[in-house]
């Protein structure tokens, strides 16, 4: 592989990494693969451009498991293919492999004879989830596998071992209809159900909260994306759980992929915080044990070193003094916000009565819950059913819930630890709900309303908090936008410029106020409105002037702030570039390149020797070994020459290219008048 072209290089190591995933996640995953090569093998000869639109494919983010096996088995098809042209010399590792299959009792797809890691699996289930050949009432075991070919063979053996029928042990993968997996979620929540142990794959996990009875869970395999390792621990440890979760993972120190892997898993758990920044690391490192073949005590090695090296550089300051002011800045930030649920409340009960009145909220009970108040207006029917009832056996319309707008409702207190439970007959709403989902497309809508609608008006004059010696407030709200070079938008926010009215004039901006700190108000009145309208008049010309004043003051500011960041960015790629390349340098040229030198020397020392002894036997092994080193050589130099090329050109695109497109504003901030307030004083007449 090491003198193929480019392209057949990027074939083999693709063949190598799709038959390694599936040998290490199951011993009948890797043999239904294996099979499929074997078949592929005998068909018309695949490209190299043909295995890389298979890779492609297989790459590609799909959430159906179904859709994605059938990528794979396309995949191993085509793998199988390439090789024909290889047959003479990968004849002799085949046959081994299907002896060591038959040997295994997998040859016609069977279950394994010698399975450790699932008779692992058995012992941990009869210890932790069984007791006196009954099941526990008290716990629930969740496995995770990378695929459904595992999955599948996972839940035929422990259901034939457990003679069950399918109601102890369940399954979840990606490409369930929707209800179903619902369906599956609830079961293995509800504490009354028999379900003790689900299988899922990575596909379906997304989303899911499976943290009310359960505490155990098993990685079967581990995948090569190590994010999802975190990913599978928060199905279970997260937001709601009450007890400490355990995590199971394989071990070998006999099997050295195995024992690479669980050395990765370790290593996650060590580096939780800084995993996100690290995908790189793990990237190479699972890149060169499982496509190169790298040692892997020293690949494990080169891993600790680089994952220490940068660990803790993506962490927030620690000291009291910058904690304090972070803390500060959140508190300024939800007040600004002002998701608080009596703003929620209010915007969503705004949101009900457009055309038909107020309230449509009623409540709260004695046990603090909401209701929605019947009938319910006709626009919101639809959405209503689909995202607020609860279902009905019948598949009929059930009841609509009791709301409830602040989280609070939901915590219970378990032996002194707070622990957030979700109740079946009340709905938490919030932004991600599909009722305020309509409710804000519902205000986008009204904002450029069209068709019959009447549009709803931008003005309102109130009477509220106004300071003193000012004769009212004009406080108008705006949209800021502004995007850079890339066309990408980096700034968009809502804000309310306030200026005073005194003596009929306008005076200068005053300062901000968070909209949770605004009120109380009072109702307003026609006489209101009229005197609003005569100060308007007087005023109007001069709000529009100092809003676009502010909007170039605004764009100033953008611009000096995106120089400064720009730069500041350029300067940290261009040394994490550099770096990235002295590193790939120093390990061709001390560890990998440097130690294969002084072997090929020292090879080439022997067969020197050997020459003089005339042993022919011993001198065609030499030669042969000499020529294995020097094409593992040139290999390494190429890769390593490939890789800095690639890092150098990155370098180029991204520092001279990519960021200062990204930090220069386009054109100029712009500034959108959407709402108009017109406020007097409390209690004047």
């Amino acid at each position: 592989m090491a003198k193929a072209a480019p392209g057949e290089r990027t074939a083999g190591y693709f063949a190598v990494e799709v038959l390694g995933k599936r040998l290490l996640s199951c011993p009948s995953t890797f043999a239904e693969s294996w099979r499929r090569v074997r078949q592929g093998s005998k068909e018309e000869a695949a490209t190299a451009a043909e295995v890389s639109a298979a890779k492609t494919s297989v790459d590609e983010e799909i959430d159906d498991d179904r859709e994605r096996e059938g990528r794979v088995e396309h995949a191993e098809l085509t793998v199988g293919a390439w090789l024909r042209p290889f047959a003479e010399a990968v004849t002799g590792p085949m046959k081994a492999v299907d002896a060591a299959l038959t040997k295994l009792g997998l040859a016609e797809g069977d279950a394994p004879k010698d399975d450790a890691r699932f008779d692992r699996l058995v012992v941990l289930i009869d210890k932790h989830l069984r007791h006196a050949r009954k099941w526990r009432d008290d716990e629930r075991l969740i496995v995770f596998t990378e695929y459904k070919t595992t999955l599948d063979s996972l839940v035929k053996r422990l259901r034939a071992h457990y003679s069950d029928k399918g109601t102890v042990v369940r399954e979840l993968f990606g490409g369930l209809d929707l209800s179903e997996r619902e369906r599956i979620k609830d079961a293995f929540n509800d504490a009354a159900d028999p379900v003790r142990i689900l299988i899922a794959t990575d596909a379906a996990s997304e989303g899911l909260n499976l943290q009310e009875t359960a505490r155990l869970l098993v990685h079967f395999d581990i995948p090569w994306n190590p994010s999802r390792l975190e990913q599978r621990n928060g199905r279970l440890d997260r937001h709601g759980q009450a007890r400490d979760v355990t995590v199971h993972h394989f071990v070998s120190e006999q099997q050295a992929d195995l024992k690479f892997l669980a050395h990765v898993v370790e290593k996650v758990h060590t580096i939780r915080e800084d995993l996100g920044s690290l995908g790189d690391v793990f990237d190479a490192a699972f890149e060169r044990r499982f496509k190169y073949g790298d040692d892997e005590r020293l690949v494990a090695a080169d891993l600790d070193r680089e994952a220490d090296s940068r660990k803790g550089k993506v962490q927030l300051p620690r000291s009291a003094e910058v904690t304090a002011e972070e803390a500060q800045r959140l508190v300024s930030l939800a007040k600004d916000l002002d998701l608080s649920a009596p703003t929620l409340r209010a915007t969503l009960e705004m949101a009900l009565g457009f055309g038909v009145g107020q309230p449509r909220i009623e409540g709260p009970d004695e046990l603090g819950r909401l209701r929605l108040k019947a009938p319910i207006p006709p626009r919101w029917q639809g959405v209503i059913d689909d995202g607020l009832r609860l279902p009905n056996r019948d598949g009929g319309l059930g009841a609509i819930p009791a709301i409830a707008f602040d989280p609070a409702a939901f915590v219970e207190d378990h032996d002194g630890r707070r622990v957030f439970r979700p109740r079946r007959d009340t709905a938490l709403l919030h932004l991600g709900h599909p009722l305020f989902r309509e409710a804000l497309s519902l205000f986008a809508r009204q904002r450029f309303p069209g068709g019959h609608e009447a549009p709803p008006s931008r003005w309102i004059a109130r009477r509220g908090p106004v300071p003193k010696s000012i004769d009212a407030l004009v406080l108008v709200t705006v949209e800021e936008l502004a995007t850079n070079d890339l066309r990408e938008p980096f700034h968009q926010w809502v804000r309310t410029l306030r200026f005073p009215i005194v003596k009929k004039h306008l005076g200068d901006p005053l300062a901000y106020v968070a909209p949770g700190d605004e009120g109380p108000f009072e109702a307003t009145s026609t006489k209101l409105f009229e005197q609003a309208r005569d100060l308007w008049e007087l005023v109007g010309v001069d709000v529009r002037d100092r809003v676009k004043a502010y909007a170039k003051d605004l764009t100033g500011l953008t611009k000096t702030i995106l120089a400064s960041e720009g730069k500041a960015a350029a300067s940290t790629q261009a040394k994490t570039y550099d770096k990235r390349i002295d590193e790939v340098k120093a390990y061709v040229s001390e560890q990998s390149i440097e130690k294969l030198q002084k072997e090929r020397a020292k090879l080439t020392k022997q067969l020197q020797q050997t020459a003089l002894a005339f042993d022919e036997h011993r001198q065609r092994d030499l030669e042969s070994r000499l020529a294995t080193a020097d094409e593992e050589l040139a290999r390494r130099r190429r890769n390593a020459d490939d890789h800095i090329q690639h890092l150098k050109t990155e370098r180029a695109r991204v520092v001279e290219r990519l960021i200062p497109k990204r930090y220069t504003l386009h054109g100029t901030v712009q500034v959108y008048p959407v709402t108009v307030e017109i406020r007097f004083p409390s209690g004047a007449s």
